[in-house]
């Protein structure tokens, strides 16, 4: 077995190894080493003879193993109480991410208690079945991903696995703190989760410290790092060819920019397109719309207004609802649309004869109710519908 490897042939034996030196056991992909840990933490706890600690598993619901993950206040861990809050309840202005000093600093911590409550938690969480199960669905999200994620991916995955209570963004807001713990925890262990975070509001990105032997069919095996600074480095040019761009890229020459430029693959990213969503994403003012188009985050509504109206070539009317609607779902990082009536002068500049006639915006001009006429109106880097219905398809 893979066991014999290290000269491990009793439950004694298991235990005295190392973490790390079961996960740098050569030719033993990511499945059976999980398996040994498992075991071996298994063991390790029902040995052990300090105070036991919570070993739940199972447990569904974002918010709820959140609430299990809270340690309780026994009069010698007011520190690692408060740090746990500031972690699973982050403020808008302590961002997905927030550094230990930044989080000693919003709970009024010396430097003394910030040690001593962060060494409380992560042992605390350490001790979990719970935050193992988290670590280990947080790593099956790399391996599935080429070895590279970034963190609002991994809250997706767990999200799809565990459900939420929450709706809209917050959902992914109170799935990120798991992640975070996972992380935190693993990096006290086994070590198998490189971590990068930058220092604007680019997106933390995860890397498997190994990969296995079945990687992203197509993707490169490099050192985690390495492919983290690729990430990092094609970020950059997606951030300078939206900086420069009032209107959405198209989708043909904004994945151009994820396949022609040098040193892409070193991402370890083989999908293009995934490639490309997650460079915008770590981007710091990037995204990518539904239909594949690179767009300005906080992108202002007289584009994307026009935009949206501009492919609507021949459709009906639109109610103000729906065009609000349709421009969140197609730029959702771009600015909010405004409601009526300031949304009336904004549908009158995009497309000149459209207004309300008190149920939709239509045109007045002819009498139809048609939304556009036969000539296209739109910006210069309106989405052609018969325009990369490859990429189109793979989004939606």
């Amino acid at each position: 077995s893979a066991l014999t490897r290290v000269d491990v042939a009793t439950v004694a034996e298991l235990i005295a190894v190392p973490a790390m030196k079961i996960n740098q056991l050569p030719g033993v992909g990511h499945v059976v080493r999980r398996e040994i840990q498992r075991r071996r933490k298994e063991w390790i706890a029902r040995l052990s003879q300090n105070e036991p600690t919570e070993v739940e598993s199972n447990v569904r619901g974002i918010e709820l193993v959140a609430a299990r993950l809270k340690p309780r206040a026994n009069g010698r861990n007011a520190a690692a109480v408060s740090l746990a809050q500031a972690i699973l309840a982050p403020s808008d202005h302590d961002g997905d991410w927030p550094t230990w000093a930044e989080l000693g600093e919003r709970c009024g911590l010396s430097d003394q208690e910030l040690d001593e409550g962060r060494a409380q938690l992560v042992k605390h969480w350490s001790g979990s079945a719970l935050v193992d199960d988290l670590r280990l669905e947080v790593i099956a999200v790399l391996e599935s991903e080429g070895g590279i994620a970034t963190n609002t991916e991994a809250a997706r995955r767990l999200l799809s696995l565990r459900g939420s209570n929450a709706e809209g963004l917050q959902r992914i807001r109170n799935a990120l703190p798991l992640v975070r713990i996972a992380v935190e925890v693993d990096d006290t262990t086994d070590q198998l989760i490189a971590a990068s975070r930058s220092n604007d509001d680019q997106a933390v990105l995860l890397a498997l410290s190994t990969l296995g032997s079945s990687p992203e069919d197509g993707a490169t095996s490099s050192e985690p790092l390495a492919r983290i600074a690729a990430v990092r480095q094609l970020a950059s040019v997606v951030a300078q060819a939206v900086e420069t761009e009032q209107a959405p890229i198209r989708p043909t020459p904004s994945l151009s920019l994820a396949v022609d430029y040098p040193g892409s693959e070193a991402t370890g990213i083989a999908d293009p397109i995934r490639r490309l969503r997650v460079a915008a994403e770590t981007s710091a003012n990037a995204a990518v719309s539904t239909r594949g188009e690179l767009y300005r985050r906080g992108l202002p509504p007289e584009v994307t207004i026009a935009t949206v109206l501009g492919s609507s070539n021949g459709s009906s009317a639109m109610s103000d609802n729906r065009l609000r609607d349709n421009v969140a779902a197609r730029f959702p990082l771009a600015a909010e649309v405004p409601r009526r009536p300031q949304l009336d002068s904004l549908v009158a500049s995009a497309v000149p004869g459209l207004a309300w006639n008190g149920s939709a915006y239509a045109r007045t001009t002819s009498g139809s109710d048609s939304l556009l006429s036969s000539t296209r109106v739109g910006t210069a880097n309106d989405f052609d519908s018969q325009e990369f219905d490859a990429v189109h398809e793979q989004l939606a």
